[in-house]
C-alpha cells in the first residue's frame, strides 16, 4: 500500500504527486519525483556479515538517487540489516541515498542492525499519518482513491493506539474541566500514575511470573522497577552452570514494550565450551544475543 501511493506510475493516477508530498514532509532534497521508480522487496544479493538481502521500499531517481525504506512494524531486526542496506547504497548510488527506517512508533534501529551508519527514524503514528492526511487534500476530486487512503489512515491508527474516538476523548476532557473536583482528581491520577504503574507490577504482574516460576520448579528473578530500558527477569535452575533465560524490555518507559528474550551467561570468568555455542548458534545465529 504504502509503495503503490509513492509510486508516481501507481493506480492512483495523481503521478508523483504524493510521492513529492513525502519528499517534502522528510526533507529529502534534490529529488527528482516525476522520473522516480519504486521497487518492493528488492533483492541486492546474497546476504553476508556485510552485503545482500532483500530491502522492503527503494525508490530511485534518473540521477541515480534513492530513498531505502525499511519498514518494521512487528518485525525484529536482523543481524548488520541497516548496515548491508547501506553498504548496498554506498556501491550504487555513491552518496545520493538515504535510509528511512519505518516503524509505529518511530523506534531507533538496534546497534546489532545499523551499527553506527547514518539512517532516519520515521513513523506510522506522525510521519506517516501526517503525509497521508495531506495525501487525502490532494486526492480530493477523486473518491475511490480518497476513501482508500482513509481506510489506510484508520488501520494505521488502530496500529499505533490512535483510534478514540474524538467525540468521546472531548466528552472526557469537558467532564474534566468542569468543576474543580474532577479537575483535581484527574491531575492526582496523572501524578500518581508511575505508583500505579509499580503496583500493578509488584503486585500482580510479578506474582505471576512467581506462580509460573513455582508451577515449573525453577527460580525466579529479576527487577521489573528498574527505570532503565533493560528492565525484565530471568528464570534459571539452580544446577544450570552457565545460563538464565532472560526476559527484558527494550523500551522500559514506554509501558513495557519490544519485549525480547535471550541466554544470560552467569558468570563471565566461566567459560563456555564450544560445543555448547555451536548448537546455541543454530537457533540464536552467530550475533544474537
Amino acid at each position: 500500500m504504502l509503495a503503490e501511493l509513492l509510486n508516481p506510475k501507481g493506480t492512483h493516477g495523481l503521478k508523483d504527486e504524493f510521492l513529492k508530498e513525502f519528499t517534502t514532509l522528510l526533507t529529502i532534497e534534490n529529488f527528482d519525483t516525476k522520473s522516480a521508480k519504486v521497487q518492493i522487496e528488492k533483492s541486492i544479493g546474497h546476504t553476508t556479515e556485510t552485503d545482500g538481502g532483500r530491502v522492503d521500499i527503494i525508490i530511485s531517481d534518473c540521477n541515480n538517487c534513492a530513498i531505502i525504506i525499511e519498514n518494521k512494524i512487528y518485525a525484529s531486526d536482523q543481524n548488520a540489516q541497516l548496515i548491508r542496506y547501506d553498504n548496498y547504497g554506498k556501491q550504487k548510488f555513491k552518496e545520493n541515498y538515504k535510509i528511512l527506517y519505518l516503524t509505529l512508533d518511530g523506534k531507533e534501529a538496534t546497534i546489532n542492525s545499523a551499527g553506527g551508519i547514518k539512517y532516519a527514524s520515521i513513523s506510522y503514528e506522525e510521519h506517516i499519518l501526517i503525509w497521508l492526511e495531506n495525501c487525502l487534500k490532494l486526492s480530493v476530486k477523486r473518491p475511490l482513491v480518497r476513501e482508500t487512503i482513509n481506510q489506510y489512515i484508520s488501520t494505521i491508527k488502530q496500529l499505533t493506539n490512535q483510534d478514540v474516538n474524538t467525540t468521546n476523548k472531548n466528552e472526557v476532557i469537558q467532564e474534566i474541566l468542569s468543576n474543580q473536583t474532577n479537575f483535581k482528581a484527574a491531575l492526582s491520577i496523572i501524578e500518581n500514575s508511575k505508583a500505579l504503574e509499580d503496583e500493578i507490577i509488584t503486585n500482580i504482574f510479578k506474582n505471576q511470573l512467581e506462580e509460573i516460576a513455582k508451577k515449573l520448579n525453577i527460580d525466579f528473578g529479576g527487577d521489573l522497577l528498574k527505570r532503565t530500558k533493560s528492565s525484565g527477569f530471568y528464570f534459571q535452575k539452580t544446577n544450570w552452570k552457565f545460563f538464565k533465560i532472560g526476559f527484558e524490555f527494550d523500551q522500559r518507559n514506554n509501558t513495557f514494550t519490544n519485549l525480547i528474550y535471550y541466554l544470560l551467561h552467569k558468570d563471565v570468568k566461566e567459560t563456555i565450551p564450544s560445543e555448547t555455542i555451536n548448537e546455541l548458534s543454530k537457533a540464536f545465529g552467530k550475533h544474537n544475543d
